[in-house]
C-alpha cells in the first residue's frame, strides 16, 4: 500500500473517531441556563435592596419588582413569595460566604490560616451586616428553617470542617493541643465566633467586627494551644 493510501485511511480513521459535537440545542440549553442565572442574580441584588432599605414585613413583591424592573407577574413566576425571595437571598449570601471561605488557601502556618478563616467569615458579615440583621430578627439565625434555608445547615457543616482540618493540621505542627477532640476544638471556635457576630448585630453594630477577628482567635489560643 503506498504511502498516500496509507495517509489516507489513516485520516478517514482520525475523523471517525473524533467526538461528535455538541448538539445546537444543547448549546442553546446551556447559554439559556446562564442568562437564567445571571437574571436570577439581578432579581436577587435587586430584593436586597429593598429589604435592606424598607426591612423585611415593609418589603412588598411591587417594590422588589420595580427595583429589578421586572413586572410583578415575571416576579412571582421565579419566586412564589415575599419569604421564597428572601430565603434564596439569604442562601445565595451563604453560599458565597462558603465559596469565600473555600478560597483561604492552605498555609504553613495553620493558626494564621485559622485567622483569615474567622477573618473572612467578620468582614463578609459586616459588608452585609443589614441583611444578617434582618435574618436575625427573623429568628433565622438560631432557626434558619424559620425562612426556608435548612440547607445552610450543610454550608454550616462543610465551614466548620474547614476549620477542623485547619486545626488538625496545627496540631500536627505541636501548636494545639492533643488532649481535645478535633471536632470539639472546632466547634468551640464557631461558637465563639458566632457568639460576637450575635453580639455585635444586637448591639447596634457600633463597632468593627472584622477588628475582633484576632481576639477571638487568641482568647480561644489561650485555652486551646499546647502545654
Amino acid at each position: 500500500m503506498s504511502t498516500t493510501n496509507r495517509l489516507r485511511r489513516a485520516l478517514r480513521a482520525r475523523v471517525r473517531r473524533r467526538p461528535a459535537k455538541a448538539p445546537r440545542s444543547r448549546v442553546r440549553q446551556a447559554v439559556r441556563e446562564l442568562a437564567q442565572s445571571a437574571y436570577a442574580d439581578a432579581i436577587l441584588e435587586a430584593a436586597e435592596a429593598v429589604f435592606v432599605r424598607v426591612g423585611y414585613k415593609e418589603a412588598k413583591m411591587a417594590d422588589v419588582a420595580a427595583a429589578a424592573g421586572i413586572s410583578v407577574g415575571t416576579l412571582y413566576q421565579c419566586f412564589k413569595n415575599k419569604e421564597a425571595a428572601f430565603a434564596a437571598l439569604v442562601r445565595r449570601r451563604k453560599q458565597e460566604l462558603l465559596a469565600a471561605l473555600e478560597q483561604v488557601g492552605p498555609s504553613d502556618d495553620p493558626v494564621g490560616r485559622l485567622r483569615s478563616l474567622i477573618q473572612c467569615v467578620f468582614e463578609f458579615i459586616e459588608q452585609r451586616s443589614t441583611l444578617f440583621l434582618l435574618l436575625m430578627q427573623l429568628g433565622g439565625v438560631t432557626d434558619i428553617g424559620r425562612v426556608g434555608c435548612a440547607e445552610a445547615d450543610e454550608g454550616c457543616l462543610r465551614a466548620i470542617g474547614l476549620v477542623q482540618r485547619t486545626l488538625e493540621d496545627a496540631v500536627q505542627r505541636g501548636d494545639i493541643r492533643r488532649d481535645i477532640n478535633s471536632w470539639v476544638l472546632a466547634t468551640s471556635l464557631a461558637g465563639m465566633a458566632n457568639g460576637a457576630i450575635f453580639s455585635w448585630l444586637r448591639r447596634g453594630r457600633d463597632h468593627s467586627l472584622f477588628g475582633q477577628a484576632d481576639q477571638i482567635i487568641n482568647l480561644f489560643l489561650q485555652g486551646a494551644e499546647a502545654q
